[in-house]
Formats: structure tokens, sequence, C-alpha cells
């Protein structure tokens, strides 16, 4: 700020010395007097020395109220720009576990919070789920998504298949038994997504509990055909 006077003040002094000494350079006369004998070139010359007195240090205000910056000048100045995404991501990650898991603890409630004033907000309960999942929360995990799968009729395959793992993690009992929701949520992904492994499996848990061997391990066969050789469910399934 007062780098920017002072250049002010530089700059009014320059238009004095410049346009005005020469009009005001006759000792011993009055303003009066001199106008009276100005020709009109000189008339109009002192007229632009006094407009552009008036006019240099209006100008200059104009400047810093529109830039809002004079400051900006100066080397030193330094922008306080938003961070960009990854300089985010980067002081998260920097911060020690504890402080991390508080501060997005404090982030995912607030947004809990929001949806309760804006239960229609589909993108919303997405990002809530996947955010409970992260945080291994899979019961309200479940949950947001409950919430996403009532409200949106077109909610995709991967809406229906973090619903029923967050189910599967939440509430399959001893001996991974399946309850009722986690099988509605388990079927609705296999009409989307048939050959899902998670469907497959834990459908053919359901089916086995139910006393229908034979949809169990028609599942389970198909599960088999979909996983590499060396994958550890593999040498199990064989098994069944």
């Amino acid at each position: 700020m007062l780098l920017f006077l002072s250049l002010l003040l530089f700059l009014s002094l320059i238009i004095v010395g410049v346009i005005g000494y020469p009009l005001w350079r006759a000792k011993g006369k009055s303003i009066d007097d001199e106008s009276a004998t100005l020709p009109p070139e000189g008339k109009a010359m002192r007229l632009a020395a006094i407009t552009s007195l008036v006019a240099a240090p209006v100008f200059a205000a104009s400047i810093y109220y529109f830039v809002g910056a004079p400051e900006s000048l100066s080397k030193e100045f330094v922008v306080n720009a938003e961070p960009s995404p990854e300089d985010a991501a980067a002081a998260i990650a920097s911060m020690p576990d504890e402080e991390r898991l508080a501060m997005i603890t404090s982030m995912v409630e607030g947004l809990k919070a929001r949806l309760t004033e804006n239960p229609e907000d589909i993108e919303g309960w997405r990002m809530l789920g996947r955010s409970y999942a992260v945080l291994n929360n899979a019961g309200e995990s479940a949950a947001a998504y409950r919430e996403l799968v009532t409200r949106d009729k077109a909610a995709t395959a991967e809406d229906w298949r973090n619903y029923a793992a967050a189910l599967v993690a939440a509430r399959t009992g001893p001996g991974g038994a399946v309850d009722e929701e986690t099988e509605r949520a388990l079927t609705r992904l296999s009409e989307l997504a048939p050959d899902a492994p998670l469907a497959l499996f834990y459908l053919g848990v359901a089916a086995r509990d139910r006393g229908d061997q034979e949809t169990a391990l028609k599942n389970w066969r198909r599960l088999e055909t979909l996983l590499p050789e060396n994958a550890p469910m593999a040498s199990m399934l064989a098994e069944l």
C-alpha cells in the first residue's frame, strides 16, 4: 500500500513540474491577472494541467478500486490461490494418521448432515457410501447405499455391488449365512450383472442354506470359470 501511494505522489509531482510550472512561472502576477493575459492556447494548457492534477489521483484510485491489490506490484507479493486437488491430497497424505482420520471423519459426517436436509441428492448418497467404505464402516456404508438404491430406480450394477458388499461385510453371519436384505441386493446385482463374482458366490451360499444344493453348485461352478486358476477361492470351490 505504501509503495502505491508513493507512486501516486510521484506521478502527481511530475505532472505539476512538466505541465504546471511553465504556466505559473511568471512571478508577481496573480492567477487572475495571468489568466487575463494568456492567449487561448495558454488557457487551454492551464485547464489541461488542472484537469490532469485532478484526474491523476482519481485515475489511480480507480485502478486501486478495480484491481484491489496495488501491493501486487511488489515482487514479494504472493497470490493466495486455491490449492489444486493434487496439492490438497498431498497435504492430507502428509498428516499424521490420527489427524487425517479425524479430518476425513469430520468431512464425512458433514456430508451426512447435509444429506438429511437434501435427501434426494443421489450423488451425495453414493459419495457417502464410498466414504464409509474407505473408513471400514460397513454398516454406515450399507445404510448410505440403501438410501441410494431406494431413491434411484436407475441405480447401476456398481451401486448394487457396493451395497451388497457392504451388507455382506456388515451382516454375514456365522458360516457365511446370508440374511434377507443381503440376498435381495445380491439378486438385483445378478440381474444387472449375471457374472458378478460376489453375487454368484453368496447366492450360492444362500441356496445351500435353503437346501438347494443344485442352485448352489450351479452358481459356484460358473464362478470357477471366471476366476484365474491360481485364485485362492478357485481351490475352495473345486472342493464343493
